[in-house]
């Protein structure tokens, strides 16, 4: 076992599957015990989860023990409810059969339900169930033989199940995203019911290793947003939907995925092969109006003969200027509580699910509309990061306006410099780099016009991390709110952390403090929101930019006269 956890952490694949294969069956018995008939896609996600993390695990002894915390933290996400009612022993031995062996080990008290689970559905040896559970082996002893007792009645056999074996579901999606067609046709050889599963893997494990959130894509649908060609024909060839929808609340088809992700090939392959143009997603807009509304001139070409998209928005201005130093979003929320100015270090703080690459790509969108440009780089150095931050940036439709550095970050600023007004850099950080970053912080504000440097997402879900304060070397700090996230106000911005250095106007400074102070008032927080153009199809609402003028009316207009009551009589904090 240490071999293959020393040998996984190097990148053999082979020898992780090894590892999933050995460790299943107990990580399935462990999990059945929690969520019964979701095991096998809690464990999905766990074995997900420690293939992302498994480079820091320093003592791969530990392995085991490892393991059984990552499904333990997945069984209690998923279920976040309290333990089955347990059953007294004699009301187990004369209480009828509810259903079989896992409906019994469900009704068992907690610390036997665990080790009745590993050892009786996963067919565990004893010493194993102590080493993955930490436990004495005489602990682990006692509690079956006290489980034993409960479960005396209850000996169906084991139901087989058709859905493919669990180290396929997890190889599958990450042999897709690394482009390895022979791994994916091996997988669907030993199990073709994999072609209609879904990709399924917690967002904290997607934070943590910087990559795109789990939509429950197809197989077909995930390759068609990647604009791999070659392996949406092999799924084609093999049985897949053409027209198999994301098991999530967006609603897409591969050929939505495709054309909202600029994949003119793939569009063609998908129509050739009978897919739909019509099918919309869950906010009624077609392939062919997300790539209008993105500008995918080929894509719209290639559906135009099955049907007229939408009218695209009349390139106006929107807001976003320049005033000497200062740089206005045309984001109320950002202008508002933390304007910015060329030159400045941004810190960000955005927890799991408040909307943060959102924010930062609509970010990157208006600074092109200013004429410039946007480069995202990150300071994670794991393996299986490649072409991460390029998909975040097809996702949301900001190719365009960004350029994705995977190494050589400042290089590439100071030659888009020559182009462009000026270069944003956007600094993902990386869970064992941000020292590195700490340090090459003066370089980035010598290259780029402002630099911006995002928290890890997993730390910040973990809650380990308090929201940054303006102290240096930072000159502005935007902090997300998952409570705001939760009463729908995107950009999830709290106006009690997000600041700036930068003063404006007397009347400007007025209305921020003012906004600070009073920002319990759901009517002063839901102002701070406004629809973005680059979710505009997933929402349906056409996307609005403010100028700084109509940004401070709007608030003048709701708290002006408790501001200037305020500044008059000089008590308000400024």
């Amino acid at each position: 076992m240490i071999d293959d956890v020393r040998a996984a952490q190097t990148g053999d694949r082979a020898a992780f599957r090894r590892l999933v294969t050995r460790y299943r069956g107990m990580a399935l018995g462990y999990a059945a015990g929690w969520v019964g008939d979701d095991a096998e896609d809690v464990v999905q996600d766990a074995f997900v989860n420690a293939f992302l993390r498994l480079s820091q695990l320093e003592d791969a002894a530990a392995f085991p023990g490892w393991l059984r915390r990552i499904v333990h933290k997945h069984c209690d996400r998923r279920t976040r409810r309290k333990p089955p009612p347990a059953l007294e022993a004699d009301e187990a031995s004369s209480a009828p059969n509810p259903g079989g062996l896992v409906d019994a080990v469900d009704r068992l008290p907690a610390h036997e339900r665990i080790v009745a689970a590993l050892h009786y559905l996963g067919d565990e040896p004893q010493k194993d169930v102590a080493a993955f559970l930490e436990l004495p082996l005489s602990t682990v002893k006692k509690r079956l033989h006290t489980a034993r007792r409960r479960l005396a009645k209850w000996r169906p056999p084991m139901k087989t199940t058709a859905r493919p074996v669990l180290e396929d579901r997890v190889m599958l999606f990450l042999a897709i995203r690394r482009g390895d067609a022979p791994t994916v046709a091996a997988i669907l050889d030993r199990c073709p019911a994999a072609i209609d599963e879904r990709e399924g893997y917690a967002d904290e494990e997607a934070f943590a290793a910087d990559l795109p959130l789990a939509h429950r894509q197809t197989p077909l649908l995930l390759a068609a947003g990647l604009g791999d060609e070659k392996l949406v024909a092999l799924l084609l060839d093999r049985g897949a939907d053409v027209d198999g929808k994301c098991g999530c609340e967006a609603n897409e088809t591969p050929l939505f995925a495709a054309a909202s992700r600029n994949r003119d090939g793939v569009v063609r392959q998908l129509l050739a092969r009978g897919a739909d143009p019509t099918l919309a997603n869950a906010a009624g807009y077609r392939p062919i109006d997300v790539a209008q509304l993105r500008g995918h001139d080929a894509v719209v070409a290639a559906l135009a003969p099955h049907g007229a998209p939408v009218a695209r928005r009349e390139d106006t201005p929107r807001g976003a200027r320049r005033a000497s130093d200062r740089i206005v979003t045309g984001i109320k929320a950002i202008d508002l509580l933390a304007p910015l100015e060329r030159g400045m270090l941004v810190r960000v703080h955005g927890p799991a699910e408040t909307g943060l690459t959102v924010l930062l790509a609509e970010l990157s969108a208006r600074f092109a509309e200013m004429g410039g440009h946007a480069v995202w780089t990150s300071g994670a150095s794991k393996r299986w990061q490649g072409g991460v931050l390029d998909q975040m940036v097809a996702d949301l439709g900001v190719t365009r306006a960004t350029t994705v550095a995977t190494e050589g970050a400042l290089s590439i600023v100071d030659e888009l410099c020559g182009r462009f007004d000026f270069v944003a850099l956007f600094v993902f950080l990386g869970e064992a780099r941000e020292s590195e970053v700490d340090a090459a912080l003066p370089a980035f504000t010598r290259s780029a016009a402002m630099t911006f440097v995002i928290d890890p997402w997993v730390d910040v879900t973990r809650g380990d991390r308090s929201a940054p304060t303006l102290t240096p070397p930072w000159d502005a700090v935007l902090c997300l709110n998952r409570a705001l996230a939760d009463e729908g106000i995107y950009p999830a911005l709290d106006p009690k952390t997000t600041t700036s250095r930068a003063s404006v106007s007397e009347r400007h400074d007025a209305l921020r403090a003012e906004v600070r102070r009073r920002a319990e008032e759901h009517d002063v927080r839901a102002r701070l929101g406004q629809p973005f153009e680059v979710v505009q199809h997933e929402t349906g609402i056409p996307a609005k930019a403010w100028t700084l003028e109509e940004t401070l009316d709007e608030f003048d207009d709701v708290i002006g006269i408790e501001s200037r009551k305020g500044t008059e009589s000089g008590t308000l904090d400024r």
